[in-house]
């Protein structure tokens, strides 16, 4: 983060998560032997400046009775960059995850160079990427832990009226997301009728955009590894 300035901040200002401090630190800033910068901080509203990365040794400083210390000030695409980073190996939450990812193709990064910056797989990006389909309302549910990452990426391949519908659920499951899928396959490709009352003479085409549609997606997501292609083997068999 070259030219990110270095500035003095009251710790009241930071906006950190909770963190129990090593011992030995809090000493150390008690006795003044600690140098540099406290953590990474971008601006925030009201005043406010939300932590980045160093919440440890802000959570050290406040137990050793400082009032203010150090902070590297970071671009937004810094702080996108520095919390993928420090997430990479973990299993968060996605949706913020999401969120650094598509301000960082918004800055105009592709996909190959995030995955090079942050040591996420390009599938994993292309997979986060995904939730830019969800309604508002499903990436609230998410980001609040009210409904699971599998849900949320099972949801975003449905027409948004009937994600609409799953957030008015007040409990979604997998099996509904797929119920509702399966309705939507069956309601465009309706099972064959019957030869004796069949219209003599006459082809009936059935509409298929909604069935092309999911494998599509579901080709883009065998070409970005997510899906195995077995999968979109079965399907297009499935769809004959």
């Amino acid at each position: 983060m070259a030219n990110s300035p270095h500035r003095e901040l009251p710790l009241d200002a930071i906006l950190a998560p909770p963190a129990r401090p090593p011992q030995a630190m809090v000493a150390a800033m008690r006795e003044g032997g600690w140098f540099g910068p406290l953590g990474i901080v971008r601006p925030g509203e009201n005043g406010k400046y939300e932590l980045i990365c160093g919440r440890r040794r802000v959570a050290a400083a406040r137990a050793a009775g400082w009032t203010s210390g150090g902070f590297v000030l970071a671009t937004r695409c810094d702080a996108a960059l520095l919390r993928l980073r420090e997430n990479a190996c973990r299993d968060d939450n996605p949706a913020a995850a999401y969120r650094d990812v598509l301000a960082l193709s918004e800055a105009g990064m592709s996909y190959t160079e995030i995955s090079r910056a942050t040591s996420i797989t390009r599938s994993q990006i292309a997979k986060l990427m995904r939730l830019r389909a969800l309604i508002p309302e499903l990436l609230q549910r998410l980001e609040k832990g009210e409904i699971s990452a599998n849900l949320a990426f099972e949801a975003a391949s449905l027409p948004e009226e009937e994600q609409a519908k799953l957030a008015q659920d007040e409990r979604p499951t997998i099996p509904k997301v797929r119920a509702l899928k399966t309705a939507r396959l069956k309601a465009v490709n309706p099972p064959p009728i019957p030869e004796q009352d069949a219209p003599p003479q006459e082809h009936i085409a059935l509409p298929e955009p909604a069935l092309w549609q999911a494998i599509l997606q579901l080709a883009q997501d065998v070409r970005d590894g997510i899906e195995p292609p077995e999968r979109l083997v079965n399907m297009i068999l499935r769809s004959r």
